[in-house]
Parts: C-alpha cells; structure tokens; sequence
C-alpha cells in the first residue's frame, strides 16, 4: 500500500467478506465483483499487510499464512477476530483442532520463509568477506554477523520442528 494514499473501507469490508479465500487472486475477484473496481492482487497484499498493521482499530486481521494447501484442507486465508484486550479468537469454534494445525501451519510457513532469508544473508556476508578489496576490520565484522545469522536460523529451524510437532 503506498504511503500516503486513502484506504477505501469499503474494499477493506470487501476483503473481509471475501474470507475464507485460497488465495489473494480468489479474494481479487470477489473484491472486484463486490466494489466495482478493478484490483489486483499486488494491491490486494498491500491491503492485506495494512489490515494486519491496524488489527487492534479494525476488529480482526488476517493471520499469515503458509503458501500452498494447509495441512486440513481448509481456505488458508482467513479472518480472525480480536478480543478487546487484543488476543484473538475464532467465532465458529473455539477448540477446533483443524483450525490450530492450520494456524499452526501458518506460523511454520512463516518462520521457514525467515530462517530462509537468513540463510540468505549469512551467504552474503560470506561471499563479501572473500572479495581482496574488503578491509580487514570489514572482513572480522562479516565473519562475525556470519556467525551470529548463522545461529539465528538454526534456532529458527528448531522453532518451526517445534511448530509442527505442536500442530501432530
């Protein structure tokens, strides 16, 4: 969503009512067929990530989720409700174990795509410390950051094994 620009509430309903969805394409039609307008799904993430950021005024929020099939079966993109004091709840049913694996799912999709991403930089880092026109004290600051990235995904990867332990 660009800074600065007007959120229309009406295609923020309009996503709302759209949940449960597949995908952000799913909930771009409905959108469109419901408003008029003609959305795409790039527009339809930005939306997404600036319901997310306003949650607490809003009501609900859509909680991340893992790309492809959820471990159920079920729509992966859904609303969720928020309590006033901001933990959140389902409205059909509280201890609906499909639900947990599919949040649970989420969550693990979530901190795979982080411990990714730091696997990412620690190549990175890697890979500048062994150019010849690196200083130094600029080579020590690498190995360092290297290390440190390095235990972060691990604990990252440890986290996620403990997520899907959580959602069998």
């Amino acid at each position: 969503m660009p800074r600065g620009r007007q959120v229309n509430m009406s295609v923020i309903n309009a996503i709302g009512n759209a949940l449960p969805a597949d995908s952000y394409a799913d909930i771009a039609i409905k959108v469109n067929l419901a408003t008029g307008k003609s959305i795409g799904e790039q527009e339809i993430a930005g939306l997404i990530s600036w319901i997310r950021k306003n949650r607490m005024v809003l009501g609900w929020w859509i909680p991340h989720c893992r790309r492809g099939r959820t471990m159920t079966g079920s729509k992966r993109l859904i609303m969720q409700l928020i309590e006033d004091g901001g933990s959140t709840f389902d409205d059909a049913d509280h201890n609906d174990d499909d639900r947990r694996k599919d949040l649970l799912s989420g969550m693990f999709g979530t901190v795979q795509e982080a411990a990714s991403k730091l696997r990412v930089t620690k190549h990175t880092c890697e890979h500048w410390r062994e150019k010849p026109y690196v200083s130094p004290a600029r080579k020590r600051l690498l190995r360092s950051m290297a290390i440190k990235v390095s235990h972060w995904e691990e604990e990252l990867r440890v986290f996620a094994e403990d997520l899907l332990d959580a959602a069998a």
